[in-house]
């Protein structure tokens, strides 16, 4: 949540970094004056707080990418339609002269480390396209998977997150993702 700070910027407006819930707790607290003429978000941003984080806090594990595709596209042993094209596996398209035929799991895991690698190396190549420089190796995951899941094509075309990221502009770089038919109607929750 906004990495602990108190507003994160979507483009050139600056948000406050609040979830309904943290809201209704601050209106249900002794903090909040319903008389003061000041709404709610006004007087939770006066009374807000850095929260206390302790130093040797460990991180959330890192989820592996593999277990997340897996989520997300299933583990299919049988073909079916994809997008106008068929796939099997872990989402993965038939290219012309792959077999539609029942695969194993063991099979479709195999498949899913080379497709893996496969949008690992379009990441790289757009990254040296759009001299981005080095990125962090979450960054690097995510655009895995937009790749993964779009191609490089379709991964390739969100010029104006990739011009943020070049400039390490990360609120920028989020509100393109954000702003696109991939995160609004495509696939949302995906994209969230």
């Amino acid at each position: 949540q906004a990495r602990g700070q108190k507003t994160f910027w979507v483009g050139d407006q600056e948000k406050l970094a609040v979830t309904a819930e943290q809201l209704a707790d601050f209106k249900a607290s002794d903090a909040y004056d319903p008389n003061s003429g000041k709404s709610a978000l006004s007087q939770w941003s006066s009374a807000w707080e850095s929260p206390e984080v302790a130093p040797e806090a460990p991180e959330a594990p890192r989820r592996d990418v593999r277990d997340i595709l897996i989520e997300e596209e299933g583990i299919k042993l049988t073909a079916y339609p994809d997008a106008g094209k068929t796939a099997i596996g872990v989402g993965h398209q038939l290219k012309e002269g792959e077999s539609a035929s029942d695969i194993t799991e063991s099979e479709a895991r195999k498949t899913l480390e080379s497709d893996i690698q496969g949008a690992y190396d379009a990441v790289d190549r757009l990254t040296k396209k759009f001299e981005v420089g080095e990125i962090p190796s979450e960054l690097r995951d995510e655009l895995m998977m937009m790749a993964f899941q779009m191609g490089a094509t379709g991964l390739s075309k969100f010029k104006k997150m990739w011009a943020a990221m070049k400039n390490q502009d990360w609120g920028e770089m989020v509100a393109q993702m954000a702003d696109s038919r991939w995160a609004k109607s495509q696939t949302p929750e995906r994209a969230a």
